[in-house]
């Protein structure tokens, strides 16, 4: 059944707002790329398996092709945008990340043989556009040796978001359930950065006693309200369109780090963020708004 203008929309708000808290909270927890991403995905697993319990009175866990692969770009795409969080600013690294919008596109007009519209293309030059205003920040150029290595570990987890979600789209169009591929999608993303973890030695269980509070959260908000969400829309919406929500993400995401981290904010990557935000509702309001 068709979603309506208002579910929709509302839908699209609690997602953006939810992901917006993600890269504040990881530096919250105090403590590493590796705990962040694992205990976010296994409470947000077991959190969403325990509410299917109470609702439908089983667990459809199901061992699939896609759901599997989508958890292992899922597991490794937190690791690498975790672990620049912890290099580089909030603003910059959020930004570079979404722009994997642009690559599900691309995946979605060469793979699956779906039309791009004018308006959300461009959209997403304005967007890009944003993004790479702030990414040129002058501010950027006296962060130490650092950025480098950050924006190489964002600019790579964006790649694995966008197989992340158009994996995604394709396990949900076949008609995959919500709960039976986010339950399989979220574990899968746990064992994976559990197994690369476990090998390198990393202590799950070395987490500050107010960091467990954090992850948590992790869970709750940016995960359940944010990735399921999106999820649960991918059933009747392209792929490219769900995850340009994302491209909100510096916004909300460099608020939070200035009031709640006390990162600073240039004229540059607000003029960005502006930009981000309008080629943001140039491309949802192509199906959000439209009159069909």
């Amino acid at each position: 059944m068709a979603l309506k203008k208002a579910e929709l929309i509302a839908l699209i708000f609690i997602a953006w707002v939810s992901i917006s808290s993600s890269s504040v909270l990881v530096l919250l927890s105090q403590t590493s790329a590796f705990h962040a991403a694992f205990w976010r995905l296994l409470f947000s697993s077991f959190i969403l398996a325990t509410a299917t319990f109470a609702y439908y009175k089983k667990i459809p866990f199901k061992l699939s092709f896609i759901p599997i692969f989508s958890g292992i770009f899922l597991g490794f795409h937190f690791l690498f945008w975790m672990k620049s969080l912890f290099l580089i600013p909030v603003a910059l690294s959020t930004t570079i990340v979404v722009t994997y919008p642009g690559i599900t596109a691309i995946l979605e007009k060469f793979v699956l043989k779906e039309s791009m519209g004018k308006r959300r293309v461009f959209g997403m030059v304005v967007a890009l556009a944003g993004v790479s205003i702030m990414l040129y920040s002058p501010q950027n150029f006296n962060i130490k040796e650092d950025i480098y290595t950050g924006s190489l570990f964002s600019a790579f987890a964006s790649f694995l978001a966008a197989g992340y979600f158009f994996l995604g789209r394709i396990a949900r169009s076949r008609g995959e359930g919500l709960s039976q591929y986010a339950i399989t999608t979220y574990l899968t993303a746990a064992i994976s950065v559990f197994s690369i973890g476990f090998l390198k030695g990393v202590s799950f269980l070395s987490v500050p006693p107010e960091g467990w509070i954090f992850l948590l959260l992790l869970a709750i908000v940016p995960m359940i309200g944010g990735h399921t969400v999106m999820n649960y829309l991918l059933v009747e919406e392209k792929a490219s369109f769900v995850s340009s929500i994302a491209l909100g993400e510096p916004l909300g995401a460099t608020l939070l780090s200035y009031f709640i981290l006390g990162q600073r904010i240039s004229v540059y990557m607000l003029i960005g963020m502006v930009l981000t935000i309008v080629g943001m509702f140039l491309i949802i309001g192509e199906r959000a708004f439209s009159k069909k």
